[in-house]
Parts: C-alpha cells; structure tokens; sequence
C-alpha cells in the first residue's frame, strides 16, 4: 500500500500533496507547473510509489461545475493513456473528482 497523491489542478499551476506512506498525514508537497504536470507525476508516483491520484473536483458557489472542469477531464485521460504507455505500474488508480 503506497501513499495517496493529490492535485489541486489549476489551468497555470497545479499544487500537488502526499501522504504518508501510511496514509495518516497529507502535507503540500509542491506547486508545479501545469504544463509539466504529467512527468511530474510520473516521476512522483516511480519515486514515491504512489497508488492512488486523487483529482480535486472545483464547484462553482451553487454546487455548478467550474470552467476547468473540461481541462480536468482531458488531464485524467492523458494520464490514464500515459500510465498504460509507461512503466507506472498498473496497481496505480486515479479516484477522479474528489470534492474538496
């Protein structure tokens, strides 16, 4: 059981948080930039063997989607198909829209 990964994501930057690996403690690992978000994460989930991705769900006031919900959406499915093309193992899981 490895820790959990989260982002915050964001069309700029994106913060990324992790537990420990037991999974007691999530703290602020680092802002990156949103562009290099994907071999971010691959480089973090080989080094700390993440096994889960959790991705923020943003609502807007009246519990609405917010504009960056398509970008979310288009990330997660960029990082499923590099995940298959890459040597991430296969155990890992993106739990998608946890809202926060």
């Amino acid at each position: 059981m490895g820790p959990i990964a989260a982002i915050d994501f964001g069309t700029k930057r994106t913060g990324v948080a992790i537990t420990d690996p037991l999974r007691i403690v999530a703290s602020g690992l680092e802002t990156v930039s949103t562009e290099q978000l994907l071999p971010y994460l691959q480089a973090l989930c080989a080094r700390e063997s993440v096994s889960i991705l959790v991705v923020g769900e943003p609502k807007q006031k009246l519990g609405n989607a917010s504009d960056v919900e398509q970008d979310i959406l288009k990330f997660i499915a960029q990082f499923a198909k590099d995940r298959k093309s890459t040597r991430l193992n296969s155990s890992h899981q993106i739990i998608s829209y946890a809202v926060f």
